[in-house]
């Protein structure tokens, strides 16, 4: 019979550190549905929860001319 292990353990023995967790999602953007994990920046627009990429996607800069 096959001993199973968790692949956390694997991990950790076959490379001495403990494998990196993402964080939790907090929300999911209202535009492109992708998650927002604790400590990432966000736009809250009028109650719109918008990830920090879909954001900086719109901004825009006044020029001359």
């Amino acid at each position: 019979m096959e001993n199973l292990q968790h692949p956390d353990i694997t991990a950790a023995e076959r490379t001495g550190y403990p494998r990196r967790k993402q964080p939790a999602t907090w929300m999911t953007c209202d535009w492109c549905g992708g998650p927002i994990r604790y400590g990432d920046e966000y736009f809250d627009i009028h109650g719109e929860i918008i990830c920090f990429d879909c954001g900086t996607d719109c901004l825009k800069r006044a020029e001359d001319g």
